[in-house]
């Protein structure tokens, strides 16, 4: 009786060992120094909008935060030509930098290139981006470019059935602004597969055109991609270009967006640093104000933590999908010295003044 009890609690807890919990992970790149502020950036308004209760506590999968890193070549190691660049890969404080803003790092073995480029731009040559096809201890990865900001929630994006039809790619993506036939990879969702990235390795060994850049390299790989079926299209909400904010109809639609892509030469460390340069519409500007001050948050963190800070902010002190005009009260509150919110002491006063 008590060997035949044993066997059945044996079963039940192999059962439950073998059935387990999907995991999933949100991605990015990160090949140079100066991808680490806008990935820190980036990464705190994904997690802020993300890391929900129902998606820390849940007992059917976990999501993981990943950041791809290139490391700065090591002089004792065998020279390599792509580390001829001082400002390709990234040293341990970097690293360190991306870990406090909530990005579980981990070092890619070697980098990927395009050899056959003319041009002298590492990013025209990059595609280290190939490397999150071989995590394959995931089920399910979203990739994000740093060059993004996450302005509702997106965790919908892992229930996205991509075995819906009769293909075997497990893959989607949002068109391109101006070749809807085309995806941008600045955000795709995918099943890992090591089969897949060993296929997308033997494809660059083969050659390709000098003057593709990953963009293109991808799109080819994934040729079919306008003909699949509509799990395989994200809605362009998932990848909205900045220059949608030139134009007045940006009010109409803005609380349907979930991601804006600063595609292109208008990135917000950019305007920044010379707002001059840039011609600024009053729909694009309370966007880089929310960038001015998670740069803010990260150059001066609170005991609180950037995570927790930046989701009390970006949630309860104003919402970017409504209100553009308490984004920019809030910003010149905090430029004529105003005091830092601090979760569980604001007053209940100041929130309704913003």
């Amino acid at each position: 009786m008590r060997k035949s009890l044993l066997l059945r609690i044996i079963l039940l807890l192999n059962i439950g060992f073998c059935i387990g919990i999907e995991r999933r992970a949100y991605v990015t790149v990160v090949t140079t120094e100066d991808d680490i502020e806008p990935a820190m950036a980036m990464g705190s308004s994904l997690r802020a909008f993300t890391r929900t209760s129902e998606s820390v506590d849940n007992p059917s999968y976990a999501i993981d935060y990943i950041c791809l890193v290139l490391p700065k070549f090591d002089p004792s190691r065998q020279t390599e030509s792509q580390y001829e660049n001082e400002e390709i890969g990234i040293n341990m404080l970097g690293a360190k930098k991306l870990e406090f803003a909530g990005w579980s790092t981990r070092l890619m073995s070697y980098s990927i290139s395009n050899t056959n480029s003319e041009s002298s731009n590492w990013k025209e040559m990059d595609y280290n981006r190939i490397w999150i096809w071989s995590l394959a201890e995931y089920e399910k990865i979203v990739y994000l470019d740093t060059d993004m900001l996450t302005i509702q929630d997106i965790n919908e994006l892992f229930e996205v059935d991509l075995w819906s039809d009769d293909t075997s790619v497990q893959f989607a993506a949002a068109p391109q602004l101006f070749a809807s036939h085309k995806f941008d990879s600045g955000l795709m969702l995918l099943k890992p597969d090591i089969s897949t990235f060993t296929e997308m390795l033997s494809s660059i060994k083969a050659g390709v055109e000098s003057l593709w850049v990953f963009d293109d390299f991808i799109n080819d790989f994934f040729s079919g991609w306008h003909f699949m079926s509509q799990a395989h299209r994200l809605l362009p909400t998932y990848n909205a270009p900045y220059a949608w904010t030139q134009d007045e109809k940006w009010v109409s639609y803005r609380s349907d967006i979930k991601i804006v892509h600063f595609t292109g030469k208008e990135k917000p460390w950019l305007i920044l640093r010379d707002p001059t340069q840039f011609q600024v519409s009053k729909y694009g500007a309370p966007l880089i104000y929310v960038w001015a001050i998670l740069l803010f948050f990260i150059a001066n963190p609170l005991g609180d933590g950037l995570e927790e800070e930046t989701r009390y902010v970006l949630t309860e002190v104003f919402d970017i999908t409504k209100s553009s005009k308490k984004v920019a009260q809030y910003i010149e509150k905090m430029k004529r010295g105003g005091t830092r919110i601090r979760l569980g002491l604001q007053a209940t006063d100041d929130k309704e003044e913003l």
